[in-house]
């Protein structure tokens, strides 16, 4: 048969993202563990040996095939839908029905430059957006974006001198999809920005 895209072996334990139309083939072997984080269009085929371990997103259609009883195929369910649900999915605390989420920003505390949609991210500044449309799409405006964690961020920004601000967010100033292309991302309508910090969170 033709060869595998990628094969995971030993005691490896990598992140796949396989957005959109991709349709790579993944051999999961030995003790590997394997992540998939795909959206909802992603066309893996994985197959599954010796004792390895495979952790599906929600939304991943990948094709996954059994080649050994030991392989092990874990799909996680969570107990909450909307917002609550990526909060706990995410493990956000909440306090005081408020949460504190990520952005990668430029140098100067900017997202969307030399657009329409510029926006300034400083310091202590609280942001409403002017047009909220959350539900029309995932992507695009309508909405502000945040992470749960400031390394998630860096799959939407990779500029030099980008920095990092934690914002603080109302839970129902936040929207949820169901089925986004992007786990770890939600649309926020209002924030305050408290800090800004690492790519871990801790603050500057």
């Amino acid at each position: 048969h033709a060869e595998p895209s990628i094969v995971n072996r030993g005691n490896a334990a990598p992140l796949i993202v396989n957005w959109e139309n991709a349709a790579p083939s993944i051999e999961n072997r030995g003790n590997a563990a394997l992540r998939i984080v795909g959206g909802i269009f992603a066309k893996a085929t994985i197959l599954m040996y010796g004792f390895s371990v495979c952790i599906v997103a929600a939304g991943s259609k990948v094709k996954i095939k059994r080649k050994s009883k030991n392989a092990t195929i874990i799909r996680p369910k969570y107990n909450k839908k909307g917002v609550r649900g990526w909060l706990e999915k995410e493990g956000i605390k909440i306090k005081g029905n408020k949460v504190v989420l990520y952005k990668r920003v430029s140098s100067d505390y900017k997202t969307q430059e030399g657009n329409s949609c510029e926006t300034h991210w400083g310091i202590g500044k609280t942001l409403e957006h002017h047009d909220w449309r959350p539900e029309a799409g995932e992507c695009g405006a309508g909405k502000f974006h945040a992470c749960s964690r400031p390394y998630f961020a860096d799959e939407f920004r990779s500029k030099i001198g980008d920095r990092y601000v934690a914002i603080e967010i109302h839970t129902k100033d936040l929207y949820a999809w169901e089925k986004p292309l992007y786990h770890h991302k939600i649309a926020f309508r209002k924030g305050k920005v408290l800090f800004e910090c690492d790519r871990v969170g801790r603050k500057k």
